[in-house]
């Protein structure tokens, strides 16, 4: 649907909740910029957002919002890890480029502010994660690690989408995991053991599984 007043993001927002579908138009750089917010229904649709290229196809002005619940909907841990083997790949062949990331801290406490550039050629895109790390929102409750990924198409540099970065930083990492463990351990390996807890706890367990067969406690 199309708000009947000029929306703001607060606007899209909100109807968001709401809404499968919410169509706004926002006064960005100078110009309108359709925002389209993916939710419920409407992600399960996208045949896995373009084969989990996390897009459908868009025109010049047009901006995808995809949401936590739409990340893991749409990047299934197994897809994940063979996304990553492929996307390590390529940064050894030259394809990729992925600079070390720039890290700001807050001026009080031991928040901070991390931002993720990198660059790839097949299939041609470019972007960035934006993402705080406010490591005492563990105590009321809240994600520790909250942000977003711009994504940029590499022919014009339109941005194309928002993802939510909290789900994207859950999968991607422990994907990562996966890869190396699966290419260096050995295959006979019976037994994991998990360093920590939290979110990072719970999906390396989820990728660690994807790749290895542990033995259930007790058993030889």
């Amino acid at each position: 649907m199309r708000s009947q007043q000029e929306p703001n993001l607060l606007t899209v927002g909100r109807l968001a909740r709401s809404e499968a579908h919410v169509v706004g138009w926002l006064n960005a750089w100078g110009n309108p910029v359709s925002v389209t917010v993916i939710s419920g229904w409407t992600a399960g649709r996208l045949t896995e957002a373009r084969d989990c290229g996390m897009m459908p196809a868009m025109t010049a002005s047009q901006i995808l919002v995809i949401g936590r619940t739409e990340v893991e909907r749409l990047l299934p841990m197994e897809r994940c890890i063979e996304l990553m083997a492929e996307t390590l790949a390529a940064l050894s062949r030259g394809e990729a480029v992925n600079p070390l990331r720039a890290i700001v801290r807050l001026p009080k406490g031991p928040n901070m502010l991390g931002l993720m550039p990198a660059a790839l050629s097949t299939p041609p895109a470019f972007g960035a994660k934006l993402i705080s790390v406010f490591p005492e929102n563990r105590a009321a409750g809240l994600e520790s690690h909250q942000g977003f990924v711009a994504l940029f198409e590499a022919e014009h540099g339109h941005p194309v989408a928002l993802v939510d970065a909290s789900a994207v930083t859950a999968i991607r990492t422990a994907a990562v995991s996966a890869v190396a463990t699966r290419a260096l351990a050995n295959p006979d390996a019976g037994d994991l053991a998990l360093l920590g807890s939290g979110t990072q706890a719970r999906t390396h367990l989820t990728a660690m599984l994807a790749v290895l067969r542990p033995q259930p406690p007790g058993e030889p």
